[in-house]
């Protein structure tokens, strides 16, 4: 299944557009569906891979392909619905409050950061794997992750600001930090993907941007893409070209995960299970604990060799894969459907809950990055709704009406 990632490109991009169309449609809102796709394509091409296994060769098992599918195509719809959600309330924000919102998660944004960067192990300053930092100090790991809910909700208040003309010296600052900061990361493209969730939350009906806006936008992207491909390429000692191929086929390992836990099942046995691996973070309060590394590093070293740290992202379905006997993963996508859908209608609570259009548009943003975390990475999952607590309780607390710092 690994090589079919390289050969299927073509049709699994058809089929991710499609699907996200599909999704939208049953959420009433067909006509979004290129937003919530530029928005975040990763689980629709997490769907597409199941839609389009059975023309691998050798094929997986039917069971296996159609219990992904619908496990990828359900958390799929609950994304496209809180994308709506997240793209309604974002219109209804002023523009002191976007203003005002903007510098806050600079600040923090910054102040994380700075002790991210300054650790040892971090991104193009690490002697090994980019992410080395994470395991040198536990509340390194919870910044990183702090950092990119706070960065998903910028880039929505960074369209509203395209969209309403407003976008100033502060918005080009944060794409300038937002740049610096994945060139430092070693990311060979995570700047750019945030750059699309901006434009996917433009309303271009309203928008009528001045040609000095337009101008400034693209001189920034192309500076930092140029910046991007001679700093990372170099680091990783492979020509510019090379950089641009290396990324554009990041974008189809998205899947990586997923096909090769078809290539390679686990030994280990039933009772075992996927359940104490996917969920190490809370098994350890109940005595349980993980036998295997990380799944995704497991997987790469399994399949490539050693890989000194480094790994695919640990996606739902690849534990189910791995550890289920063949066939019988049906069963775990089954439940995993049952949490997207539960996870949709607690920030759907969590949002009506809410008393101000800000904090409404955190809350679904917040549900976003969960969604995509649950099926794309579930070890991040679990760090994400740990962070996802605090988060919404300051932003409830700001938004009620009897504080003076209000969200609206």
């Amino acid at each position: 299944m690994y090589s079919y990632l390289f050969i299927s490109k073509a049709i699994t991009f058809l089929a991710a557009l499609a699907l996200t169309w599909t999704a939208c449609g049953l959420v009433g809102k067909p006509g979004v569906w290129w937003r919530a796709f530029a928005f975040s394509f990763t689980p629709a091409l997490g769907a597409a891979f199941f839609a389009t296994g059975f023309l691998a060769d050798p094929s997986p098992a039917t069971g296996d392909l159609a219990g992904g599918l619908l496990f990828e195509m359900v958390n799929l719809t609950m994304f496209c619905a809180a994308f709506v959600r997240a793209y309604d309330w974002l219109a209804s924000v002023d523009d002191h409050t976007v203003q005002k919102t903007i510098l806050v998660l600079l600040a923090f944004e910054l102040g994380f950061f700075s002790m991210i960067v300054t650790s040892s192990g971090f991104g193009l300053f690490s002697d090994g794997a980019k992410n080395d930092y994470l395991a040198t100090n536990p509340f390194l790991k919870y910044a990183t992750y702090c950092l990119a809910l706070l960065t998903r909700v910028q880039s929505g208040l960074l369209a509203q600001q395209l969209t309403r003309q407003r976008f100033g010296k502060l918005a080009f600052f944060v794409i300038i930090f937002q740049a610096a900061a994945s060139i430092a990361s070693g990311s060979k493209g995570a700047f750019f993907l945030w750059l699309l969730s901006i434009f996917a939350l433009v309303d271009y009906r309203q928008a009528r941007l001045p040609k000095k806006i337009i101008f400034g936008i693209g001189v920034t992207v192309s500076a930092a893409l140029g910046t991007t491909a001679y700093v990372v390429s170099g680091f990783l000692g492979i020509t510019v070209l090379d950089f641009f191929d290396l990324a554009f086929n990041r974008i189809f390992l998205t899947n990586d995960a997923r096909a090769i836990a078809f290539d390679i099942r686990s030994g280990l046995s039933a009772e075992h299970g996927p359940m104490v691996e996917a969920f190490r973070s809370y098994a350890r309060l109940f005595a349980m604990y993980a036998q295997d590394p990380p799944l995704g590093v497991h997987l790469y070293d399994s399949y490539f060799g050693p890989s000194g740290g480094n790994g695919a992202n640990a996606s739902l379905m690849a534990f189910a894969e791995y550890y289920a006997p063949s066939g019988y993963a049906f069963v775990y996508a089954a439940g995993a459907a049952l949490v997207s859908m539960g996870l949709f209608y607690i920030f759907l609570a969590i949002a009506a809950g809410m008393r101000s259009p800000m904090a409404r548009y955190i809350t679904w943003s917040v549900a976003l990055t969960t969604l995509i975390l649950w099926t794309q990475d579930v070890l991040a999952f679990q760090l994400s709704m740990l962070l996802a607590v605090p988060v919404l309780g300051i932003t409830w607390l700001l938004s009620s009406p009897r504080r003076s710092l209000r969200l609206s």
